[in-house]
């Protein structure tokens, strides 16, 4: 009746994605991850890649590595890996951005610009660890 939410609804499935780490809800993240596979919307992948890379420094690194695992086994679209990377880098939560890189590279193994952009992170945590 009212037509879409559009952006709004983007936004509320983040919401979902920080509420489910501050709980430890972690089905609530993978309704998440399928709500985006079933949609396959490039906003709305780019969207809850960047919540679940802002939300990474809420979760410990097993935690993490575990939602980001799902993250693998949901999402395709390759260019939202790595803002899951960043934006975890972003929190300071360099072991979670460590996990993404790797769980990245493993899901694309022979993406070159992957492995750069992996190389290149590790050179952005060491000059922030300098400081």
């Amino acid at each position: 009746k009212y037509g879409s939410l559009a952006s709004m609804e983007y936004d509320l499935l983040a919401m979902r994605i920080y509420r489910a780490a501050i709980v430890k809800g972690w089905k609530d993240i993978e309704d998440v991850f399928k709500v985006a596979k079933e949609k396959d919307w490039g906003r709305l992948y780019a969207e809850i890649s960047e919540a679940l890379g802002e939300a990474a420094w809420l979760m410990t690194p097993s935690e993490f590595e575990a939602q980001m695992r799902k993250f693998a086994d949901y999402v395709a679209p390759k260019p939202h890996y790595f803002n899951v990377v960043y934006e975890a880098f972003r929190k300071e939560a360099y072991e979670q951005a460590r996990i993404a890189a790797r769980i990245s590279l493993a899901r694309f193994p022979d993406d070159k610009d992957m492995k750069r952009e992996a190389d290149y992170l590790e050179t952005l945590i060491r000059e922030k660890q300098k400081k």
